[in-house]
């Protein structure tokens, strides 16, 4: 970690993982919290892991899916969850 301000936007990160076992809201809500941090004082360049395109990928067909379901309000619970991904950007870019 280089500074102070990075250790506080990990920790978020890291206590948002880890209270998504315990509860969704709160893992929600610190998930936000890093993320506006990180969008505020961005440490450095954006590193984009290589699962972006597959997970993009994913995502896409998902909504698609969803889109062409004749019953989409069984699938929409999934595309809820797609913000739970940010966490994965933000902890490649902490690493």
């Amino acid at each position: 970690m280089r500074s102070s301000r990075d250790f506080w936007l990990f920790a978020l990160t890291l206590a948002s993982a880890a209270s998504a076992l315990v509860s969704i809201a709160a893992a929600e809500t610190l998930l936000a919290l890093a993320f506006l941090g990180w969008l505020l004082f961005r440490p450095g360049r954006i590193i984009w892991p290589s699962y972006t395109l597959p997970l993009c990928a994913f995502m896409a067909t998902t909504v698609i899916s969803l889109a062409m379901s004749p019953q989409p309000e069984l699938g929409v619970a999934s595309v809820r969850k797609f913000v739970l991904f940010a966490m994965a950007f933000l902890a490649a870019n902490f690493v």
